[in-house]
């Protein structure tokens, strides 16, 4: 999106500042300043001044209202973000664009021979309010050395940095996934799953994923 503002300051002698703006779409991105001063010699001396600029946000989805005030002991602007929908990053007073979900749907027995897989079935989806989004899914890097791995049953390996995958709005996605040990090591912590935002830390879930709950 982007906002074309206008705005226009009038000082005259004797009268105090007077601030109207005017605001149009438009669909460009650069950031653009532009100030003239005209004085005119006469009973009654004036000057104006006008200023035009853009708001923009790369982001595509993204819709913002902003309030737009001017201060008058420093002539200058401010802006406060009072609705719309953002992500990366997630806007004060907007909807969150991004919003991952992940959830464990099974879990297996806890009698698993040591040769065997792990399997988990799990659940992701976007539940933010842009159309799609990308997530990382990863795995918090609890290898213990290589002796453990985590495999999605597309067959890709996930590890800490995790693998992107992009998630539509209002659809669900269920997936496999299988830990593998070495056969000499039988206990391990469980291992967390995670789904994040590429670009925000604070947009990040994970579950656990474990057959044994021990008792200490």
């Amino acid at each position: 999106y982007a906002l074309d503002l206008s705005t226009s300051i009038l000082d005259s002698s004797g009268a105090t500042g007077l601030f109207g703006p005017e605001i149009k779409a438009t669909a460009g991105f650069d950031v653009e300043l532009h100030i003239e001063h005209t004085s005119v010699l006469g009973q009654s001396a004036k000057q104006d001044t006008s200023i035009s600029y853009a708001l923009g946000d790369p982001d595509a989805g993204d819709e913002v209202v902003v309030d737009i005030y001017h201060d008058r002991v420093f002539n200058t602007f401010a802006f406060n973000t009072i609705a719309g929908k953002t992500r990366c990053y997630h806007e004060k007073n907007t909807k969150a664009g991004e919003e991952p979900f992940i959830e464990v749907k099974s879990t297996p027995s806890q009698f698993i021979f040591p040769d065997e897989d792990i399997i988990f079935d799990f659940e992701i989806a976007h539940q933010g309010d842009h159309v799609y989004s990308s997530y990382l899914l990863s795995q918090n890097g609890n290898d213990k050395g290589g002796y453990l791995q985590a495999i999605l049953d597309t067959g890709y390996r996930l590890d800490a940095n995790g693998n992107e995958v992009q998630l539509y709005k209002d659809e669900s996605y269920k997936r496999q996934i299988k830990i593998r040990r070495d056969p000499q090591h039988f206990e391990f912590a469980p291992v967390n799953l995670v789904l994040k935002s590429k670009c925000e830390s604070s947009k990040t879930m994970s579950v656990p994923l474990y057959n044994f709950i021990d008792s200490d």
